[in-house]
C-alpha cells in the first residue's frame, strides 16, 4: 500500500516506470484519480495505490518495496479555501 504523503489536490506521481523496473517488483498501480482531493490517514480513507513484489526472502521483498517507493515523487497542490460571497442590499434604489 502506498500511503498518501500529504493533503491537497493530487496532480501526479512521477517515477512510476522507474519504480516498476526495481528488482523483485511485480507491479505498481496508482489507484487514486488525478486532480482529486486527497487526505492522508488517519483522517483520510485510502491509499495512493499499491506496489506488488515477490522475492526469495521477506527481507528482499521489503527492500524492493522500499526502493520502489523511494523512486516515486507525489505532486500535490494545496487546496484553496472557498471564499464566501456576501450580498448586501443596495441603498437608495
Amino acid at each position: 500500500m502506498i500511503p498518501i504523503p500529504g493533503a491537497g489536490l493530487l496532480r501526479g506521481v512521477d517515477g512510476v516506470e522507474l519504480a516498476k523496473k526495481t528488482r523483485h517488483i511485480d507491479g505498481l498501480d496508482i489507484t487514486t484519480p488525478l486532480n482529486n482531493p486527497i487526505t492522508p490517514l488517519p483522517e483520510g480513507d485510502g491509499y495512493l495505490g499499491f506496489i506488488f513484489a515477490s522475492g526469495p526472502s521477506p527481507a528482499s521483498v521489503e527492500e524492493a518495496l522500499r526502493q520502489a517507493y523511494g523512486k516515486l515523487t507525489v505532486r500535490i497542490d494545496p487546496l484553496l479555501p472557498l471564499l464566501q460571497t456576501t450580498i448586501l442590499p443596495l441603498e437608495g434604489r
